[in-house]
């Protein structure tokens, strides 16, 4: 506690806890990525060109964003990749909010597992031999 803090002030986090924290929330912004990464992997087994791909995964990135912040789009914001984006912040309060983190975790484990998977498939009836 602090000079001077009252006795029901809450304890600062240490500095192995602060650094837990950091690590988790590194984490979770590494699999938020892999969500839009799966996309990005699946359009590319459907584009004839890298870049194609690249600008759907983006315009899919956009689109995601662009309806988090309507309104009008509250029956689908819970299912887009970039909802729960901005839960990594979670990890700095006192205590730790985890309702949004394991959304967010489960949301884009379901995004990565359809994609790739559907990214697989469509491979795999490629011809790639001639």
């Amino acid at each position: 506690m602090h000079p001077g803090a009252g006795a029901g002030a809450l304890d600062e986090p240490g500095a192995d806890e602060l650094v837990e924290r950091v690590l988790g929330a590194m984490a979770f912004i590494t699999v938020s990525m892999l969500g839009v990464a799966a996309i990005a992997i699946f359009l590319s087994t459907l584009a004839d060109s890298a870049l194609g791909a690249a600008l759907g995964a983006l315009a899919a990135l956009v689109a995601s964003e662009v309806l988090v912040t309507l309104n009008a789009a509250s029956v689908v914001q819970p299912f887009l990749p970039t909802r729960y984006w901005l839960a990594w912040i979670d990890f700095f309060r006192q205590p730790i909010f985890w309702r949004d983190i394991q959304r967010g975790f489960a949301i884009q484990a379901v995004y990565v597992a359809v994609f790739l998977a559907a990214a697989w498939a469509n491979f795999a009836t490629r011809d790639i031999t001639t």
